[in-house]
């Protein structure tokens, strides 16, 4: 059966192939850490500077912090001013900087912001070039995976943002499971970040589509398969379809059966962003991480 491309879906074409041929390389120079000084925090922390010394790339830690404000003025001991919380908060990253200096032999760049954490975060990333932003993640038993500081950070940058489990250590990433959809046309641009770590580590990657039971490819979904071969042609790669309904349970399914030191997924509206990233606050999430988790922008 022969499929015809409508005209716009010509002109997207022409321009994935083009973003293909010019993506760029070394993407991650700087790495962004936002840090909040528990332990799941310092576990990023020390994820990043072991993914830093693979790439040569800088780590920039980022704290931020609530300014208090006193109901109200006047002489009492107890009320905190916003510059002993900065002066505090600074003491605590600089604490930071001591132990990776200590364990991994290495410098970071510190800073300290007062503010709303995701819009802090975002602008930082903007400011500073970061190719990467790697945030700490909660590992509790009941299945809820990411914090709002997390959720809004991958709503609001457009750099990737790498998930940490709490027990995940760093480990040389070997075999990645990149799960995707059809829903939207996708540029190799998307996929450079997670290029540059495949080619590193000179990883195995398997990407997976789940799929409803008994379904069949729509003909709508076909350009977009076609552009997400050529966006990865960078890559050997295998194919691998998994049945369900559950979108969340099937990848949780397929990565506890395969060998999975990376867990990729693509932030864009009307995919597995929105089935898993959008119950956050309405439901556990049933997807239990058990590896680094990259959600990658388009």
């Amino acid at each position: 059966m022969t499929v015809s491309v409508p005209p716009n879906r010509h002109h997207s074409l022409s321009f994935f192939i083009a973003s293909t041929l010019n993506h760029s390389n070394e993407v991650m120079k700087k790495i962004l850490v936002p840090v909040d000084f528990s332990g799941m925090s310092r576990n990023a922390e020390d994820y990043a500077v072991s993914l830093a010394k693979a790439f040569g790339a800088e780590v920039h830690l980022l704290h931020v912090y609530r300014e208090f404000i006193p109901a109200t003025v006047g002489p009492e001991p107890w009320a905190v001013t916003v510059s002993d919380k900065r002066l505090e908060n600074e003491k605590l990253i600089n604490k930071e900087v001591h132990y990776l200096k200590h364990k991994h032999g290495f410098d970071v760049k510190t800073e300290v912001e007062a503010g709303a954490r995701s819009k802090i975060i975002n602008a930082t990333a903007k400011r500073i070039e970061a190719g990467l932003i790697v945030m700490g993640m909660h590992d509790g038993r009941r299945n809820r995976i990411l914090g709002d500081t997390v959720l809004n950070t991958i709503r609001k940058t457009k750099v990737p943002v790498l998930i940490i489990p709490e027990n995940i250590k760093f480990t040389p990433v070997k075999n990645i499971v990149t799960a995707v959809d059809f829903s939207e046309m996708l540029t190799g641009a998307c996929f450079d970040t997670l290029f540059e770590i495949y080619k590193e580590f000179d990883a195995s990657v398997r990407v997976l589509h789940v799929e409803d039971p008994a379904s069949e490819l729509k003909a709508s979904e076909v350009p977009e398969k076609m552009q997400l071969g050529l966006a990865l042609s960078r890559f050997n790669y295998q194919y691998d379809k998994a049945e369900g309904y559950d979108v969340e349970e099937a990848i949780s399914k397929f990565t506890n059966q395969h060998p999975t030191d990376l867990l990729v997924l693509i932030a864009h509206r009307h995919n597995i962003y929105e089935r898993i990233f959008e119950t956050i606050h309405t439901k556990d999430i049933s997807l239990k991480i058990k590896q680094a988790l990259l959600v990658l922008r388009q």
